[in-house]
């Protein structure tokens, strides 16, 4: 006669199939916890730099503020480490008076366009943010 005592080889079996499946959701939630905050953590420095460069651009008098002026701020600021080097910073500056239609107007306007590009799960993500600066 069988002993019905202990386990069988099926229980054990069942067993560690059903730990596994477990273990399996109880990692991929971590997994994106991690991911998630990561991407939250890369976004919020983004933008934060990009506002950086847009109030020390406003900082500057006004009829300073050219491209390379832009450029050389930027510059700065990733010298001084207010810009991790994990972020690219582009910055387009436009007057007003230099766009079709208005070339006759007075420069009293300045569109700074200011781009942080990182990366975040092997993909290029960016914040944007257009600013008007006024004489």
């Amino acid at each position: 006669m069988r002993s019905e005592k202990g386990f069988s080889a099926i229980d054990v079996v069942i067993a560690l199939i059903v730990i596994v499946g477990f273990i399996s959701i109880i990692a991929g939630g971590f997994y994106n916890y991690f991911v998630s905050s990561t991407g939250t953590a890369r976004s919020s420095a983004a933008l934060a730099y990009t506002i950086d460069v847009i109030e020390s651009v406003e900082q500057m008098n006004y009829d300073d503020i050219t491209s390379d002026s832009v450029k050389a701020k930027v510059d700065e600021l990733y010298k001084s480490g207010r810009i991790s080097k994990a972020y690219e910073v582009e910055t387009q500056l436009i007057q007003y008076n230099k766009t079709m239609g208005n070339e006759k107007k007075q420069d009293l306007i300045k569109t700074l366009t200011v781009t942080v590009r990182y990366e975040l799960s092997n993909r290029t993500q960016w914040i944007q943010i257009k600013r008007l600066i006024t004489k």
